[in-house]
């Protein structure tokens, strides 16, 4: 009867250190913003911080509309020209996260982890120059882990003496002992008597507000569905102890019924397709643009140059996407139909205009099967060059370059003159020569302006990881990870887009990036648009980066063009798997041991 009662013993004590476990308290944090570099941020795009995600949120005519503007940033103050469109606040310690034109920010744990919140740091961020008095409040919302909400509203410090707005801190009592899954800040304006920041009582894009050191700590009391969850896996535990002999028979089964699942899942990813094209813009025909709304341009841009793509949907798209990237300003338009330059408003549905920068645009969207035709213009009449542009659908198309008119003109009056160069042609090659020294030259200034990089890529046999949300999607998730760095221009924003015939996210390391510790070194994520991504971030000289394509669930992968552009150079690389690294030294060492036989044979 001994050995029952030890496995008694062992099974209590595993209880008791898994509930030590699972009680056990975390560290609290301070988010300072101190570790994340200063950029902006566009309703929907995230940080990531010590585990915590930032997710910027559109104020509420833009949210109401569809739209995407700038609502969020990091900030330095200590950096020239940081403080001349909004006034920083005074009494800081450093970066602090603004809350620009109506926006507001969502703070979560990147592991769907509960936390508390117990203060922080805050500031009206006022316009610059403040033409009016202004005075409002900072909302702060928190969704409790269990179910329900609780809200709070703090008023905004006052100014100093040289007119500039205060940091005061918040203890946030109120908050005492809740739990949340998620808490949303946004801001007011008192206007007549009343604060608002609605569709119906609109700030103006005056609701502003600065953030620093938020307070935050992991939840040390489990909850009920934890305990259920640890009792059950401890359940399991036992149940597999006793069975261990007779579940080596099922694995047969579950090879074939895994094996299955991915044939299931290649024939899905099939389903899918991603196309990747180049153009340019340079000495292409012109006519006068509208803006991403259906609203033409004023006359100051003039005539502005364009391409077009005739897109062939075969059947109905549940999602297409429509990436483009730029050595230029450029926007994207999508007719419904044919395109017509003459009348620039007919059959036009969408545009984009600088999504995640000045030199790229997306749209995605529901798509019924037909003709459709792709245009891409610069901002002005003064921006034109080489872009790449890739169409993604979950659906079967085509895409193909539309002529021109002068195209075709060049074709008849190249055939015209094939019979005539072959009477001259010794001064026809230097004529020919002539032109494509011309053309080369032209090609190289241009490209000088800017660098665009387009990257096919498959993951479906790709190395796996634990995704740094990896609590909320899944494990093992197939990913490809890019080195990066840039001539940067300070000025500008580096972007990236990223289509996908699956489930994707795109993630940026600062730094190097380790797939054991997938948390380490990560500075933006972008998950929000299914099969299309975008990200955007001032990238500085002499620093690495990584950009990484990974599924969102442990069950996505296939095919996808990555496209990036930087107003500079760009140089990428894919990055080695520690196991390529050790086939590559075993292949060295095998090399050498070669040559060292032949050597004694001799």
């Amino acid at each position: 009867m001994m050995k029952p009662i030890m496995t008694m013993k062992r099974w209590l004590a595993a209880c008791g250190l898994a509930a030590a476990a699972v009680a056990a308290p975390l560290h609290a944090e301070v988010l300072d913003f101190e570790q994340l570099s200063a950029t902006a941020l566009i309703g929907g795009q995230t940080l990531l911080d010590s585990g915590y995600l930032f997710t910027a949120l559109e104020g509420p005519y833009t949210a109401a509309n569809g739209l995407h503007s700038g609502v969020g940033a990091v900030l330095d103050p200590f950096d020239p020209g940081t403080c001349e469109v909004s006034a920083c606040p005074g009494g800081g310690s450093g970066k602090f996260y603004a809350g620009l034109n109506d926006g507001g920010l969502q703070l979560s744990r990147a592991d769907g982890k509960a936390f508390s919140l117990s203060g922080l740091d805050f500031a009206f961020l006022a316009p610059s120059p403040m033409t009016e008095p202004l005075s409002g409040q900072l909302l702060v919302s928190g969704t409790r882990s269990g179910g329900g909400s609780v809200a709070l509203s703090l008023d905004f410090a006052g100014q100093d003496a040289g007119g500039h707005f205060l940091f005061s801190s918040a203890a946030l009592n109120a908050f005492s002992g809740v739990q949340f899954s998620q808490v949303a800040f946004s801001a007011c304006l008192f206007i007549d008597g009343a604060c608002v920041n609605s569709l119906d009582q609109p700030a103006f894009n005056e609701a502003q507000f600065a953030l620093d050191n938020i307070n935050v700590s992991v939840s040390a009391v489990p909850e009920p569905s934890t305990w259920a969850l640890l009792l059950a896996g401890l359940m399991l535990l036992g149940v597999r102890l006793a069975r261990k002999r007779r579940a080596a028979g099922y694995k047969p089964l579950l090879r074939g019924a895994l094996a299955l699942a991915m044939l299931a899942g290649a024939t899905q990813a099939a389903q899918a397709e991603v196309i990747s094209f180049r153009g340019d813009t340079t000495g292409a025909p012109t006519y006068q643009r509208p803006d991403q709304y259906g609203t033409i341009f004023e006359d100051w841009r003039g005539p502005v140059s364009y391409r077009v793509y005739d897109i062939d949907l075969k059947d109905t798209a549940s999602m297409i996407s429509f990436a483009v990237v730029c050595q230029f300003d450029c926007g994207m338009f999508i007719y419904g139909g044919s395109f017509d330059a003459a009348d620039p408003l007919k059959n036009f549905m969408g545009g984009s205009d600088s999504y995640s920068g000045y030199t790229s645009a997306m749209l995605n969207g529901h798509l019924d099967a037909g003709h459709y035709s792709m245009v891409v213009v610069g901002d002005s009449h003064s921006e034109f060059g080489a872009f790449a542009g890739v169409v993604g659908a979950d659906a079967a198309f085509t895409v193909s370059a539309v002529p021109e008119p002068s195209t075709w003109l060049m074709l008849g009056g190249g055939l015209a003159l094939l019979a005539l160069s072959r009477r001259r042609a010794s001064w026809g090659k230097a004529l020919r020569l002539g032109l494509a020294a011309g053309v080369l030259l032209l090609g190289a200034t241009q490209s000088a302006r800017a660098d665009i990089k387009v990257i096919d890529g498959d993951t479906t046999f790709a190395n796996s990881f634990d995704s740094p949300l990896s609590d909320i999607w899944g494990l093992n998730v197939h990913y490809d990870a890019y080195q990066i760095s840039v001539s940067a221009d300070p000025t500008f924003r580096q972007s990236g887009l990223v289509v996908c015939e699956f489930d994707c996210v795109l993630l940026m390391y600062q730094g190097a990036f380790d797939p054991k510790q997938s948390d380490k070194n990560l500075f933006m994520v972008e998950t929000d648009r299914g099969g299309a991504q975008a990200i955007s971030s001032h990238m500085e000289e002499n620093q690495t980066y990584v950009l990484v394509v990974a599924g969102r669930f442990d069950y996505d992968w296939g095919k996808y063009s990555l496209l990036i552009s930087n107003p500079g150079t760009i140089n990428i690389s894919a990055v080695p798997e520690p196991a390529e690294w050790g086939m590559l030294l075993g292949g060295l060492a095998l090399v050498g041991a070669v040559a060292r036989r032949r050597q004694r044979q001799a």
